[in-house]
C-alpha cells in the first residue's frame, strides 16, 4: 500500500499481462496520468512499482472519477501497434454504468464533441463522420425502484468524457455524476470493464453491483 497527499491507492494493480501489453485496474478516485508539476497520486506514477524494469507507458486514460481498466504498453512497438489498431477500428472498449430513466431500447449517439473547454465537453449537433467516435449504449436491466437503468456502452475510439456527455445528452446521465448529470453524494457509476483487441483480451467486473 502506498499513501501520497493522504490519499491512498492500494488500489491499483496489474490485471494481466499479454506479450507486449499490460493491463492494469484503476480505482475510481485516482489520476491516470501524472500532473506536470504536481505531485499527484496517479496510475502513471505507480507504473515503475506496478510493473518493475518494464518502461510501460501507459495507452489510454480514464477520467479520475472512473474505475477499470487501463492498458500499457511495453514497448514502443506496442504503443505503435495499438495506435494503429485503434484507427482501424479494431480496439473495442466495454463500459458498464448506471444511468437515470428508464432506456428501453439500444443507441447509438453519433453526434460529435467539442472539447476545447478543459473542463466539460459540448455535444455538437451535427453527427460525427467518424464512426469510431460513436457510442453504442445498450440497457441490461431496468432498477425500477430507482427509476435507473443498468447500461453497456461501446467506442472504439474515445474522446474525453465521450460516454458521460454522450449519456447526458439522450437525458440519461450517469448517477453520481457531478459534471453531466446532478451530482448526487457517492460514486460516478462509470466502469469501463472489457477491452478487446487482436490477440488481446482482459475485463474486470465493477465494484459496484
Amino acid at each position: 500500500q502506498r499513501e501520497s497527499a493522504g490519499f491512498s491507492v492500494s488500489g491499483a494493480r496489474v490485471l494481466e499481462v499479454q506479450g507486449d501489453f499490460a493491463a492494469l485496474y484503476k480505482p475510481a478516485g485516482l489520476h491516470s496520468a501524472a500532473i506536470a508539476g504536481r505531485d499527484n497520486p496517479s496510475l502513471e506514477r505507480l507504473l515503475p512499482e506496478l510493473l518493475p524494469g518494464k518502461n510501460a507507458v501507459l495507452l489510454n486514460r480514464l477520467d479520475q472519477l472512473t474505475s477499470g481498466i487501463v492498458l500499457a504498453a511495453l514497448t514502443a512497438g506496442a504503443a505503435q501497434r495499438y495506435s494503429e489498431l485503434e484507427d482501424a477500428g479494431q480496439v473495442t472498449k466495454e463500459y458498464a454504468a448506471r444511468v437515470h430513466g428508464c432506456l428501453e431500447w439500444p443507441v447509438t449517439v453519433k453526434n460529435a464533441l467539442d472539447t476545447d473547454n478543459t473542463k466539460k465537453t459540448k455535444v455538437l449537433p451535427q453527427e460525427d463522420e467518424s464512426p469510431l467516435r460513436w457510442t453504442r449504449v445498450e440497457p441490461v436491466d431496468y432498477l425500477a425502484d430507482q427509476d435507473q437503468t443498468l447500461v453497456k456502452a461501446m467506442i472504439h475510439k474515445g474522446a474525453r468524457h465521450q460516454i458521460r456527455a454522450h449519456l447526458a445528452h439522450i437525458l440519461h446521465p450517469i448517477v453520481g455524476d457531478p459534471l453531466y448529470g446532478e451530482g448526487e453524494e457517492g460514486r460516478l457509476h462509470l466502469h469501463h470493464g472489457r477491452l478487446e483487441f487482436p490477440g488481446f483480451i482482459v475485463q474486470v467486473a465493477p465494484e459496484w453491483p
